[in-house]
């Protein structure tokens, strides 16, 4: 954990200082900006490549007695897990980065820029939130699973996607439920018309997290290129809905495929992983965190009723603020009575 987060907060300031740098220097321009991020990438890309190759690479394997640190693992092996994840991460970008071409080409970079202001609401939100999680669970779900026992590893993802498969689904319902006022507070008034792009952004983003979930089986069991049909079924998905619905429907067509890819990915997810581990979903906790969205949708509702034209600043309401405000509290306790149980429970290893 130790070099991962060193090299993380290295990789992020030497981003941000060489950004800064080149653009003062340079230009306010996108690609000095850019080239700041590659340079940084590069630079510390080669030093976590060192690091890998002195303290954890070597040749040959030899057995690791019981409670013993196993500290170095094989270069080629960790070439057989990594090289699937690297395709499967290519077809992630196709199905939820590729429609920018076709949307460019026949709508226009405007429009092109309008819906990715919209979705950009949702998917910051839910990445971050989810960063969280995996920065709490990850640690520990690797070293449960690190066991090598089928039934190790099954009870340690149910525990995981206890935790996270409703805490996840609640953060999206907050998104959407929310998202004409988070797009207020975030983008301005002007871009209101955007906040169906953040609801359908929300689905679209909740179904990658859940895809993500699915996904950490194939690394529990070894076998990451299981993730390439499920991952390639939703490329293909978001391909074909965009080029069948946008010419109709336009942007809303964008979003639909969007949200529609996303879940054909996960029904593969699930269809495959179901026989790599004995899954059992959380539905206990599903339905808990249902409960809390209809509380949230309640508080969305009432909402509606407050009249307020005064603002803060020039741009945010009053009633925004305090709606997203209040309305975020109550959503941290509801996301604290999800999480205080399986968190105790893969964080001492009783999965």
């Amino acid at each position: 954990r130790a070099w991962f987060v060193v090299l993380l907060v290295a990789t992020l300031a030497v981003n941000l200082a060489l950004s800064i740098a080149l653009v003062k220097h340079f230009g306010a321009h996108a690609e000095y900006w850019l080239g700041g991020a590659l340079i940084a990438q590069a630079i510390c890309a080669t030093a976590a490549v060192l690091i890998l190759k002195r303290h954890f690479l070597t040749r040959e394997t030899t057995p690791i007695a019981r409670g013993q640190r196993a500290s170095r693992v094989p270069a080629m092996e960790i070439f057989v897990f990594a090289w699937p994840v690297s395709l499967a991460v290519g077809l992630t970008w196709v199905q939820t980065q590729s429609y920018r071409f076709f949307v460019d080409a026949k709508l226009g970079a405007e429009q092109l820029g309008l819906f990715v202001a919209g979705y950009a609401v949702s998917a910051g939100i839910i990445a971050a939130f989810e960063s969280v999680l995996q920065a709490y669970f990850h640690p520990d779900f690797y070293r449960v699973v690190s066991s090598e026992t089928e039934l190790r590893q099954s009870e340690a993802w149910n525990v995981y996607a206890g935790a996270v498969l409703p805490s996840l689904l609640l953060t999206a319902f907050f998104v959407g439920l929310f998202a004409s006022s988070l797009t207020e507070l975030l983008l301005g008034p002007r871009f209101h018309d955007v906040a169906v792009f953040t609801i359908f952004g929300a689905a679209a983003e909740l179904a990658r997290t859940y895809a993500g979930a699915y996904g950490l089986i194939a690394h529990a069991r070894m076998k990451t290129q299981l993730l390439l049909i499920p991952y390639g079924f939703g490329a293909i998905a978001a391909i074909g809905l965009v080029l069948t619905l946008v010419p109709p429907l336009g942007l809303l067509g964008v979003a639909i495929a969007q949200a529609t890819s996303g879940w054909c990915a996960v029904l593969g997810m699930h269809l495959i992983m179901r026989r790599q581990l004995r899954i059992s979903l959380p539905f206990s906790k599903i339905n808990e965190a249902l409960i809390y969205a209809v509380i949230l949708a309640l508080l969305a509702w009432s909402s509606t009723f407050i009249d307020s034209d005064s603002s803060i600043g020039r741009f945010v309401s009053v009633k925004a603020f305090f709606t997203v405000g209040f309305a975020g509290l109550v959503y941290l306790g509801f996301q604290y009575r999800l999480l205080r149980g399986p968190a105790g429970r893969l964080r001492w290893g009783r999965a």
